[in-house]
């Protein structure tokens, strides 16, 4: 009887100690990953790491917009850093959208392009030429595993009926 108690004693002690380990590997990870997430934001958002560039080809009357970029990560784990641009119609319908991901690994730069195209036809069938409609625009960085992470949705709405933008 008394052998079974010291070995429940000792098991519980062992379980107490494994719980207080995986608690404390748990808040580790935890200020591991916000410090990776706040050093690649920095590294994503900061200076002139990305530039926007929208042209109009002017005999076919096509929208092109194009993002380029050169993020680096200054975090201690890798991330993954998402891009969606997306333009909708006044009716909320997708008239052209496009996604891209890059990985980079710690201390590393990568470079990403994402274009949107348009076409003539589009931009007259929801006529985009009297910037109506909307622009959508995601940006969301991940990191262990994709299982810490932001995600930011802008929406610039255009002029429409009875109204300008907002």
């Amino acid at each position: 009887m008394v052998a079974e108690n010291v070995k429940a004693v000792r098991t519980l002690r062992v379980l107490r100690f494994a719980i207080i380990g995986l608690i404390v590997l748990t808040l580790v990870l935890l200020a591991v990953s916000l410090y990776t997430l706040f050093m690649g934001l920095t590294g994503a958002v900061g200076g002139d790491t990305f530039k926007l560039s929208v042209k109009i080809d002017e005999a076919t009357g096509a929208i092109l917009f194009r993002l380029d970029g050169n993020p680096r990560n200054g975090g201690l784990l890798s991330i993954k850093i998402t891009f969606e641009v997306a333009v909708l119609s006044l009716e909320g319908q997708y008239v052209a959208r496009n996604s891209t991901a890059v990985y980079i690994e710690p201390g590393a730069r990568k470079p990403l392009t994402l274009t949107l195209f348009i076409s003539q036809e589009d931009v007259q069938r929801y006529n985009l030429q009297e910037l109506r409609g909307s622009f959508e625009y995601k940006f969301g960085i991940t990191t262990l595993w994709d299982l810490v992470g932001i995600l930011q949705v802008v929406k610039i709405k255009g002029g429409g009926e009875g109204g300008g933008g907002t």
